[in-house]
């Protein structure tokens, strides 16, 4: 099971088998930038509200 899924039988390994090289560059840059949009929204928003109710609007 291990040797199969490591590729030691010569062939190529069972994991990396379906997945594309941008695969590994896309997915982590975008779970990134989710994460500190997560983070940063409502520090914006906070201020946005803020700012609405300094000036009246």
């Amino acid at each position: 099971m291990y040797a199969e899924a490591s590729g030691i039988g010569g062939g190529p390994a069972a994991l990396p088998q379906g997945l594309t090289p941008l695969d590994g560059i896309l997915v982590p840059t975008f779970g990134a930038y989710d994460l500190a949009a997560t983070f940063l929204f409502p520090f914006v928003a906070i201020r946005a509200i803020a700012a609405e109710k300094q000036s009246g609007a």
